[in-house]
């Protein structure tokens, strides 16, 4: 029977890699744009219908991500081409102090407490002028 090879942690399975590829190729071919920033993100995992992709970038492919047209063409290409997913999830990519905020006692408390998971931590927009 298949199994993830040893050492793998956390890590999404050759199928949902080589799957994620064809969405990655789909979405390239119709706004390469676009194509290129999924191309730089990775899928985490796919759970009840839910494809989590990390994405490491700055703003700009956030908000491109976060265009509802952009959304809709990746989520139709995620529908067609990995099987029983059906909306996508992004996650940020290892940002700077994202792995911070996950081990506050505060943040913990809270996903314990509510049996959750951190699904992306966004940057504080910032307050007033001068900063």
């Amino acid at each position: 029977p298949p199994s993830s090879p040893p050492g793998e942690d956390g890590g999404a399975d050759d199928d949902l890699v080589a799957a994620w590829q064809r969405v990655v190729d789909e979405v390239m071919g119709r706004k390469p744009m676009l194509g290129a920033v999924l191309a730089q993100a990775r899928p985490v995992g796919l759970r009840d219908g839910e494809l989590t992709i990390a994405v490491a970038g700055n703003h700009f492919h956030r908000d491109l991500l976060a265009d509802r047209a952009n959304r809709d063409l990746v989520h139709a290409c995620v529908r067609r081409q990995i099987r029983g997913a059906d909306r996508v999830a992004v996650a940020e990519d290892g940002g700077a102090g994202g792995d911070g905020v996950r081990d506050h006692p505060v943040v913990r408390t809270v996903v314990s407490e509510l049996e959750g998971e951190v699904v992306a931590v966004r940057p504080r927009a910032p307050e007033g002028e001068g900063q």
